[in-house]
């Protein structure tokens, strides 16, 4: 499963090659509704900004794959936020 993460958030590294610390974050709720059982938190540390995210699935790998997709989201969001200053 850490190589699956791991390679993963490689991806995003691709987008924002500042990355100074990356933190993941996996838990198993017990809920009633079974498509938010698993929750996982990613926080992205770049200079002088913190880009988080956090999606739940009904399984692991559905949630990663969910808060890869916003993390991404985020991501371009902030480049083109840093590109308009100039």
């Amino acid at each position: 499963m850490r190589h699956y993460i791991e390679r993963k958030l490689s991806k995003l590294g691709r987008h924002l090659p500042n990355i100074t610390e990356s933190k993941v974050e996996v838990s198993e709720e017990k809920t009633k509704s079974p498509q938010q059982r698993f929750v996982v938190q990613v926080t992205i540390e770049t200079r002088g900004t913190l880009l988080r995210g956090e999606n739940k699935g009904e399984n692991l790998l559905e949630a990663i794959d969910k808060v890869v997709t916003t993390m991404d989201r985020q991501i371009e969001h902030y480049k083109g936020k840093l590109y308009d200053k100039r």
